[in-house]
């Protein structure tokens, strides 16, 4: 068992390598459509030497852990409240029509649901009922802004916790600097969108997993987190994942094994399933809907889009058309399904177009945050190629992680659950419809790889170093 385990968790690894190799060749590609290679490289060299300085001399600071981490939280609080003030964004598109109904349900009115986009996309209910909670406390959109400028500064903060529990502390100093000044995390705070507080909830659960091992509590809070962004289950399934791969690597009792694992499995799957029930009956009794959360009538749609050819994934208007017939929509699916699958060729070509606009495209923060009515557009958006920038080197830190983390026999968790949710992220959009602004909730996860990757680096320098002086 141990054998096939390691053999598993190696095969894990090396595919992580391929797949971060992949998304870094296609960054740089989607880069050099407007700049030449030398620049490129020079661009990416400075900013590399710029972080890895920064981050070495982070690591030999001499404070406190508690004053660094105080240091990190407000400069992240900071950041992000000069964002809400300075920049009003105005919702637009799905954003828009759910602070619409948050507005009409904080009156009371809860026929604002009864809708065919609600009907269709239960899933957002959740969410856009917090955010009526919120405007009826204060009739503020703003509150609703400095609650995500709250959510996204606890991001920093569970990222050093997380890491730090880990046995990580140095990599989690890393990881709350990286995370306090890359943009996307700062600009989303003026966005509307439901991946700020389902991040946070996903980065809590992680917390707690490394921190008590209370599996219950763990699937409490990723039920929370599957609440407000459905994609949250990649994260339960992944806690899954690592749980299965630590504890069948680490003893020879098949049958103890097999009862710990039930027990702990059955505590965090009915956690999970218990706030997700619970939710839904919420729902139904208040007649926001009949049908609660777990009735979806087009249950194809997303991978509709995501088979898209024309589009290479992204929303298509003429699918989203089928919709308006949501008795026939399945059927039809279904249909136009196998039909754009049908040439493996076309489809794999689709694959790679959808990595390449997914994986490489630009950041989408900026595309939602600095809406019309934003004044000196031009000042924020020249953060956009720094931003690129910090997002290829993010990932070459990380790819150089899980190249170290190839040597290690033993399973590595604050490695693992990273590369397993990473991966599986990866996979899922190669078949459902794509945005660049899904990247937002994977970020963390690449951020927590690179923070380690950074660390190794620092370490072999130092010991390489350490040799060349004693010889």
């Amino acid at each position: 068992m141990k054998i096939q385990i390691r053999f598993l968790y190696q095969l894990i690894n090396w595919i992580a390598v391929l797949v971060f190799g992949l998304i870094i060749y296609e960054i740089s590609t989607a880069a050099l459509k407007n700049i030449s290679w030398i620049v490129l490289m020079f661009y990416l060299s400075a900013t590399f030497i710029l972080l890895y300085r920064i981050s070495k001399f982070l690591l030999t600071i001499k404070i406190s852990d508690a004053q660094y981490l105080r240091l990190m939280l407000l400069s992240a609080f900071i950041l992000r409240l000069y964002w809400i003030i300075a920049v009003d964004t105005k919702p637009f598109s799905d954003f828009a029509l759910l602070l619409k109904t948050a507005k009409q349900f904080s009156d009371g009115d809860f026929s604002a649901f009864d809708i065919r986009y609600f009907h269709t996309f239960a899933y957002n209910i959740p969410f856009t009922i917090y955010e009526g909670i919120i405007y009826h406390l204060f009739h503020s959109v703003f509150v609703l802004k400095f609650i995500n400028v709250l959510l996204s500064t606890s991001i920093v903060y569970f990222l050093y916790d997380i890491l730090k529990q880990a046995n990580k502390p140095d990599a989690g100093k890393i990881a709350s600097f990286f995370a306090t000044i890359f943009p996307p995390f700062i600009i989303y705070t003026s966005v509307l969108t439901n991946q700020t507080i389902s991040i946070f909830f996903s980065l809590m659960a992680i917390s707690l997993y490394f921190k008590s091992r209370s599996l219950f509590l763990v699937g409490l809070v990723l039920g929370f987190a599957q609440l407000f962004r459905p994609t949250a289950v990649i994260y339960f399934i992944a806690i899954i994942l690592l749980i299965l791969l630590a504890n069948l690597n680490n003893t020879n009792n098949h049958l103890q094994t097999l009862k710990k694992l039930s027990v702990s499995l059955f505590k965090l799957i009915t956690s999970y399933y218990l706030v997700l029930i619970i939710a839904s009956q919420l729902i139904i009794y208040s007649k926001v809907n009949n049908t609660g959360l777990f009735y979806n009538p087009t249950p194809s749609y997303k991978f509709l889009v995501g088979f898209n050819h024309q589009t290479k994934g992204k929303y298509s208007v003429d699918d989203a058309a089928l919709l308006n017939d949501v008795d026939h929509f399945e059927k039809i699916a279904k249909q136009k399904i196998k039909e754009r699958t049908k040439d493996k060729s076309k489809l794999v070509a689709l694959f790679f177009d959808k990595i390449k606009i997914f994986w490489g495209n630009d950041d989408a923060s900026f595309f939602w945050a600095l809406t019309k009515n934003i004044s000196n557009k031009g000042k924020y958006y020249s953060l956009k190629h720094p931003t690129q920038l910090l997002y290829f080197v993010f990932w070459f830190f990380a790819f150089i992680a899980v190249v170290f983390n190839l040597r290690n026999k033993k399973v590595d968790e604050i490695i693992s659950l990273p590369v397993i949710v990473v991966l599986a992220f990866w996979l899922v959009y190669l078949f459902i419809e794509i945005q660049t602004r899904y990247r937002y909730e994977i970020y963390p996860m690449i951020l927590i790889l690179s923070s380690i990757g950074v660390l190794y680096l620092y370490r072999y320098f130092n010991d390489t170093y350490a040799v060349i002086n004693d010889d």
